[in-house]
């Protein structure tokens, strides 16, 4: 009896034994066929595929809306030819040192007319008392014509200041802002108030504009883009750059426009030209260029450059390179760009 428990007892054992192995030799099998599923080249659910035009991202409808890849139509706009000029902030000292000047000579000269106008009424009352009885002397009579003389040739000098003061800003700054100076314009309060900014702008020697814009864009080194509108031609050439000069004022209620800081404008010149609104959301930047993706069909998308010179207010305009049937990346363009470049990497063995 005891034989036979501990046969089977041996038998339990051996049969364990044997069920251990082949749960082992199994599990080695399934963790081969797992490592060999590893070590397989990664899917990814966007791939680039190469062609003789250059790489196109290729991915589904699923993808795009997983990834929050947004696709829309180009829309069609006019724009005007540009041309670029450069500038910078007027420091407005002189201008406020000329009206200090303009003032204290504006007093003089009310001054001299006030005392004008005595000396000439007494010379008038004496003439008269004179003339009827005598009862005025040659000696006091020519004393008072003196006086009075010699009034006209003051309140003449003082005038011939204020109108040198004036011609010196004409000269200096032009007739629009000299009548600014002169009236004691809004503008002028504007810019003592720093609400306003006064900006040269001087284009290219060559550069023929058959009138001044009335308003273009600026940006300074450290501003956002905005409008300027038109003063008027300077009436001094830029003795740096040897071009023609013009006024323009601009809003600081954004930003602040510092004096001497330089400005960059954008002058628009000649008939407006047809073209595209590319969205600043549809750009990206790699090796120093613009780019976008245009989607070419369904599930492909190819990196295309963009001109930049004629930048736009949150975007680029495109004159002769895209029309408005063209369907660009508007969101996840950067996603694009990284799957391209990454794709150039071999991944897997």
């Amino acid at each position: 009896m005891k034989r036979a428990s501990k046969l089977a007892l041996f038998v339990l054992i051996l049969g364990c034994l044997a069920a251990l192995l082949v749960w082992a030799f199994l599990e080695q099998r399934g963790e081969l066929a797992r490592e060999k599923e590893r070590d397989q080249p990664i899917k990814p659910p966007m791939r680039v595929v190469s062609t003789e035009r250059g790489n196109l991202v290729v991915l589904g409808k699923t993808t795009m809306a997983k990834s929050g890849i947004r696709v829309e139509p180009l829309k069609e706009t006019a724009q005007y030819g540009e041309v670029t000029a450069y500038g910078s902030v007027v420091d407005i000292r002189e201008l406020l040192d000329w009206l200090e000047s303009y003032a204290k000579a504006e007093g003089v000269l009310e001054k001299s007319r006030a005392e004008l106008e005595v000396s000439q009424n007494e010379y008038l009352r004496l003439k008269g008392l004179h003339d009827d009885s005598h009862n005025v002397s040659d000696k006091a009579l020519q004393a008072a014509e003196g006086v009075w003389r010699s009034g006209k040739a003051q309140v003449r000098a003082d005038e011939a200041s204020t109108g040198n003061l004036r011609s010196i800003a004409r000269q200096h700054w032009g007739i629009v802002i000299t009548g600014w100076l002169v009236e004691r314009n809004t503008n002028i309060d504007r810019l003592i108030r720093q609400e306003r900014a006064l900006i040269q702008i001087t284009v290219p020697p060559g550069t023929s504009l058959p009138s001044p814009p009335r308003s273009i864009r600026i940006k300074g080194a450290t501003s956002t883009p905005r409008g300027a509108v038109l003063v008027s031609p300077s009436p001094r050439m830029n003795p740096n750059i040897q071009g023609f000069s013009y006024y323009y004022l601009a809003s600081t209620e954004r930003e602040s426009l510092l004096p001497g800081m330089n400005i960059t404008a954008s002058l628009p010149v000649g008939t407006k030209m047809k073209g595209v609104y590319i969205p600043s959301s549809a750009v990206v930047w790699w090796q120093g260029k613009a780019w976008i993706y245009l989607q070419r069909n369904e599930e492909q998308f190819e990196r295309m450059e963009i001109p930049t010179e004629h930048a736009v207010q949150d975007g680029f305009f495109a004159a002769n390179s895209l029309s408005r049937s063209d369907r660009v990346v508007v969101t996840g363009a950067q996603l694009l760009l990284s799957e391209e470049l990454r794709s150039q990497i071999k991944i897997g063995g």
